[in-house]
């Protein structure tokens, strides 16, 4: 299955990443990255079906939802494609 970031996650991956370089060792922030990468295509397997997420703001797209840590992971699956549409942190969603 094929793992698509739209542009509003990767520029929400591209811009916690430059944070977490600035509060932590340089290369940090890209590491986060990759490995928020590798988790979403783990999840990315055909014949999965996903709840729907709980936050109202996001359901009422019909988007499923992940957790990594503190990040909530918003997607849908159309067809082939795993669609990642948003990645928040769960604080932003209180």
């Amino acid at each position: 299955m094929k793992v698509v970031l739209n542009k509003v996650a990767r520029e929400n991956v591209a811009a916690t990443s430059t944070y977490i370089n600035t509060i932590s060792t340089e290369g940090s922030g890209e590491r986060w990255a990759a490995k928020i990468t590798s988790f979403i295509r783990t999840y990315a397997k055909p014949n999965v079906t996903y709840s729907l997420c709980k936050h109202h703001s996001l359901s009422r797209f019909n988007y499923q939802c992940i957790s990594y840590g503190d990040w909530v992971i918003a997607f849908r699956v159309r067809g082939d494609k795993f669609e990642v549409r948003r990645i928040i942190h769960g604080s932003r969603l209180s």
